[in-house]
């Protein structure tokens, strides 16, 4: 039955609050930074009932939808929900209406940065300026509004022994945004969220908890997880050993995604288990998925064709009964003291785990259009073309020492200078440094989507060699934090501006990070081997 919006909003009893405090962390748990009591999540998968298909990202941001959220908020309310997750948005559009709506509800969001166009890659991991800059994007659309949880970096990136390699691309992008965010006094928490694999679940966290200073380390860890279906207990279902792995973490986890439907209708009696004391010295919470029926019956409500009703389903009711008596333990920040520390050593390289503790370099656009800019042989396509993977791996299937500078490997630990640029960037410099290292012949420019272009004075292979050397010793770049600046990089982003330019910011009372950023990359090795293959010398690619 579809009930009247207005007479279910008038049902709801439960008063919306005027505004949201941060949430915080502290040791294994999060706090409400204005009570100081401990925060559980509870909360649900929220996606556009168009999220699968295949389309624009404004399609599938449900945050863009006011009239959804207001429509669907007094359920949330039913529910006693505190945080939604979304699994993507549009940084362009405008999400005011949502946000300020579900502020006044006294609900968070959970975002995710990756979207269907710019993603960390499971197979192909890289970390480069485009990938930066839309993340950043994102951040600089959400930033402002006091009800966002925290963002997180990727989502089930490895899942597999063969995609272990990514995981120090996760590292290095948890690096740059928590960077960014403290230099432009952006409070919000950043995470990530895993599959529930072995590799995923127990190397993976400790491996972005260790080894770092804390304020760049992650600052939660969520689990997708379906192991507790139908009748089952907090040992037979795994939920004990889940627990038991990551009880020596020392930071903030949850479940990004429960909820299994192998039985039929679901009861989620593993709810109150999740808040009891038997998980809650670990877990803070869990976001059950999800919210809208999309065909594949983990919904708990049903949308109607014209987005104008809802009609909930059995497990909306069942849901309810566990999450409005579902209570997690309180404590106070203020007598909270962590007794379990961040882990000192990262998890050792092994033929189960191979993967190195050096990251790729921080991004930097300034080295990269610099570079860029003195190219003579280049690409025909533009930023964005499909086929500039494909030519990319033809350039290195002709000259593997054409693509040191650009290739990297997070098996080994080994980054080119320039891997950190976007790919048609990448493109270009692999065929110029090809084309020196033939001594500029006019048939090493000749593949199908070459040209030349004239560069002032760059005329022989020394001289493309003297351009890009040149390129470290400008100020801008020299002296460069290596993040993009929100005014310059990124079109329009003016939401918060630079805490510092000198890299002596310091913390505040109110919580929000004032961390400087350092050079990832010294300058005396910046461009060195692109140096080398542009005069010709022999650099081994690394795959």
């Amino acid at each position: 039955m579809f009930a009247p919006l207005l007479a279910l909003a008038a049902a709801v009893c439960v008063p919306y609050a005027t505004a949201l405090a941060p949430i915080v962390k502290k040791g294994s748990f999060l706090f409400d930074s204005t009570t100081g009591e401990r925060f559980y999540l509870k909360g649900l998968a929220y996606a556009s009932k168009s999220y699968f298909f295949i389309g624009q990202v404004s399609k599938l941001d449900p945050l863009a939808n006011g009239a959804g959220c207001t429509r669907d908020i007094p359920y949330f309310k039913q529910l006693d929900v505190n945080i939604l997750r979304v699994y993507q948005v549009n940084s362009s559009l405008d999400h005011s209406t949502c946000m300020e709506a579900l502020n006044s509800a006294g609900i968070y969001v959970a975002i995710d940065l990756a979207t269907p166009y710019a993603a960390l890659s499971s197979t192909s991991p890289s970390w480069n300026v485009e990938l930066l800059t839309d993340f950043i994007n994102t951040v600089e659309a959400f930033g402002s509004y006091e009800n966002v949880f925290g963002f997180t970096i990727g989502n089930e990136v490895i899942s597999s022994l063969p995609n272990d390699d990514a995981a120090p691309y996760i590292k290095a992008a948890v690096r740059d945004i928590k960077s960014y965010m403290g230099a432009h006094n952006y409070s919000q928490l950043v995470g990530y969220t895993a599959t529930d694999s072995p590799n995923s679940r127990v190397a993976l966290p400790y491996y972005l908890a260790c080894d770092e200073d804390t304020s760049s380390i992650f600052d939660y860890w969520g689990l997708n997880i379906y192991e507790w279906c139908g009748n089952s207990s907090f040992t037979v279902s795994g939920y004990q050993a889940r627990t038991e792995e990551l009880q020596n973490l020392g930071v903030p986890a949850f479940f990004s995604e429960y909820g299994c439907n192998a039985v039929e209708p679901r009861t989620f009696q593993d709810v109150p288990v999740l808040y009891s004391s038997d998980m809650s010295d670990v877990w803070s919470g869990g976001i059950i998925y999800e919210y809208v029926e999309q065909g594949n019956n983990y919904g708990l409500v049903n949308i109607s064709s014209d987005g104008s009703s809802v009609a909930t389903l059995t497990d909306f009711n069942n849901l309810k009964s566990q999450y409005t008596t579902a209570t997690g333990s309180s404590l106070a920040i203020s007598s909270y003291t962590p007794s379990v520390s961040l882990p000192v050593s990262c998890p050792q390289s092994n033929a189960s785990w191979p993967v190195a503790t050096a990251l790729p370099p921080t991004p930097n656009s300034g080295e990269c259009d610099c570079v860029a800019s003195s190219l003579t042989c280049i690409s025909t396509y533009s930023l964005g073309d499909d086929a500039i993977g494909t030519a990319i791996g033809e350039i290195c299937g002709t000259s593997a020492s054409a693509c040191a500078s650009i290739s990297g490997n997070g098996t080994t630990g080994t980054y080119g200078d320039l891997s950190m640029c976007n790919p048609l960037q990448q493109l270009n410099i692999a065929m110029d440094v090809y084309y020196n290292a033939q001594g500029r012949a006019a048939t090493a420019c000749q593949w199908s989507f070459a040209t030349t272009t004239s560069v002032s004075g760059v005329t022989n292979s020394a001289a493309a060699a003297s351009a890009t050397s040149a390129c470290i010793q400008k100020d801008a770049f020299a002296s460069s934090t290596g993040i993009p600046s929100a005014t310059t990089t990124v079109a329009g982003a003016t939401t918060k501006p630079l805490v510092t330019s000198t890299g002596q910011a310091s913390g505040s009372s109110d919580g929000k990070s004032g961390a400087a950023i350092a050079i990832q990359v010294p300058p005396v090795a910046l461009f060195s081997s692109v140096l080398l293959g542009l005069v010709g010398g022999a650099m081994a690619v690394v795959f």
